[in-house]
């Protein structure tokens, strides 16, 4: 129960065998795979990794002093001024003819794997003054601004606004109510997002304070993102009533989780046709294009398990959604999450596997890499500034970014290259969010791979920090704030994980019961259960954000 004091003799001795570069490497671990239809065990999930058992036994080589860093190449540092930087065109363009042609039959081919829900799938979607889009749930205030003013005046007032927070990783729940076929549909669903994301549903603790409670309370609807405290959280409801079965629970949760539904996207016109004229009477809003959804820069996802089905709200059963120019393409499956909603996810709530820095002493520096198509590409430094790098290293959990750079300075990538003039204002919350070329498309070459350095996040208090070891109370910085962690269940696997953060080869020794003093900071993580092969402390298992025993 006592905040964490850790002593760890962080070995940076020089071996003069060792390869230098054997410590420029990601510390980001492995990303997602490829292929998420693999068996259990080997899903990337905070559990027996082979891959984290492996990392935990490599020879990381020297510690770089920051002198040496920052001494050379120092003309590679960007400054605040982008401008000045010239560049021959260089041409990146596909055939089009070819590009429909794929496109047409990889539609096809996914359509024969994933089966329509059925055409008349009713029970899913409710109707009452507090639900808009069929299943999402409003307060009462928020009901009552849009009675009033429809849309438009509910997403730009204080009401729902201040109403979509983020989880931490790890979820309490409880279930009151839900029948069984219905509860064995949530269950199913949960394996899904343990099985492709970093999230962790748990059962409630007595001393978790934010969780979601799974009700039959008259059709399935959720809110949408974290409730603030208030009458309507504590617990947050997720309604799971008769007719909520296949993979109906895991389209809730992400309402829960604040995604909005896919055929809201500013830009479905382009890929979706709305038939209004078989619209059910006063059901049209629930067709209205959302400026307010996030697309996070993914492609329009047909297979969404947040795409309304053809005949939703429909007053005749003909069709009031059709995919455009193929209206033969599957919408509104409702057995399982789709590749890109899996990285909806992830980008959201696991930056890991979505952004890794590579070639750097910890994970705290490196070039930019990011994950897309399943695998991993880089970033182009054209347009590359400050407020760039300060919203990767926020997205990535630090504080705030130290500095950018040029041409390469961490070694080039070798995978495509992702994303070109990124133009960041420094305040968006990840940089999918932010203004660019289409992603994929660029006129670059890996000598111009993008870098950053970030402030750490986590660091050594009371004690004594040098080039070649360190002790100390450790603090963290999660969720936009420092904090001490509680020493339950805290080994030396989590220490090795806090000192390659550090910028260290591993950890010696830790000591439980505030050796190095007790910190006046809150406590942010209890229960902390890393493999060793986690590139950041707050990537591992642990109880919620803030909250503790």
């Amino acid at each position: 129960m006592n905040r964490l004091t850790l002593f760890v003799l962080l070995l940076a001795i020089i071996q003069v065998h060792c390869n230098p570069a054997a410590s420029k490497r990601s510390w980001d671990g492995p990303g997602p795979l490829k292929d998420e239809n693999k068996h259990d065990s080997q899903l990337m999930d905070a559990t027996g990794k082979e891959e984290d058992k492996e990392e935990i036994n490599l020879d990381l080589g020297d510690v770089d002093e920051d002198e040496d860093k920052e001494g050379n190449n120092k003309d590679d540092i960007k400054d605040n001024d982008d401008s000045g930087k010239d560049k021959d065109e260089k041409d990146n363009t596909d055939d089009e003819d070819d590009k429909d042609d794929n496109f047409k039959s990889d539609l096809e081919e996914l359509a024969d794997k994933i089966s329509q829900a059925p055409a008349n799938f009713s029970e899913e979607y409710g109707s009452s003054e507090d639900v808009i889009e069929g299943d999402i749930k409003m307060t009462p205030e928020q009901a009552a601004l849009f009675k009033r003013g429809g849309w438009d005046e509910l997403v730009n007032s204080e009401a729902w606004l201040r109403n979509h927070g983020k989880w931490s990783r790890t979820i309490p729940y409880t279930i009151s109510g839900v029948a069984t076929r219905e509860r064995n549909a949530l269950t199913s669903s949960i394996k899904m997002f343990h099985d492709l994301t970093c999230l962790r549903f748990t059962p409630k603790q007595s001393y978790n304070r934010d969780y979601i409670q799974f009700v039959s309370r008259g059709g399935c609807w959720s809110y949408l993102g974290k409730q603030p405290p208030g009458r309507y959280a504590r617990p947050q409801l997720v309604s799971l009533a008769s007719g909520c079965y296949l993979a109906v629970p895991a389209h809730e949760i992400m309402h829960a989780l604040g995604r909005f539904h896919e055929q809201s996207r500013a830009d479905r016109d382009t890929y979706v046709r709305i038939i209004t004229g078989n619209i059910r009477s006063g059901y049209a809003g629930n067709f209205v294009r959302r400026t307010t959804s996030d697309s996070q820069s993914l492609p329009y996802d047909y297979l969404s398990l947040m795409h309304y089905g053809r005949t939703a709200f429909s007053r005749n059963g003909q069709p009031t959604i059709q995919p455009k120019p193929y209206s033969f393409i599957t919408i509104g499956q409702r057995n399982r999450l789709s590749m890109y909603d899996v990285q909806h996810i992830n980008i959201r709530y696991c930056p890991e596997r979505a952004l890794r820095l590579v070639g750097g002493r910890g994970s705290f520096e490196g070039r930019v890499e990011v994950f897309w198509n399943g695998q991993w590409g880089t970033v182009c430094d054209d347009s590359f500034g400050r407020n760039d790098g300060r919203v990767i290293c926020k997205y990535m959990g630090f504080p705030d970014v130290v500095a950018t750079y040029h041409r390469a300075r961490f070694g080039q990538g070798t995978g495509p290259i992702v994303m070109d003039d990124l133009r960041c204002a420094g305040n968006e919350y990840s940089p999918f969010a932010c203004p660019m070329r289409t992603i994929g498309t660029h006129n670059c070459h890996h000598s111009e791979d993008a870098s950053v350095m970030c402030q750490k996040n986590v660091r050594l208090v009371g004690g004594s920090v040098t080039s070649s070891y360190a002790v100390g109370r450790l603090e963290v910085y999660a969720e936009g704030r420092w904090g001490t962690v509680c020493d339950d269940l805290f080994d030396i696997n989590d220490a090795h994980v806090v000192c390659r953060q550090l910028g260290y080869r591993r950890a010696s020794c830790v000591y439980p019961r505030a050796r190095y003093g007790r910190g006046t900071l809150p406590i942010l993580m209890d229960d902390v259960q890393c493999t060793g092969g986690e590139a950041q402390i707050t990537h591992c298992p642990s109880t919620p954000i803030g909250e503790h025993n």
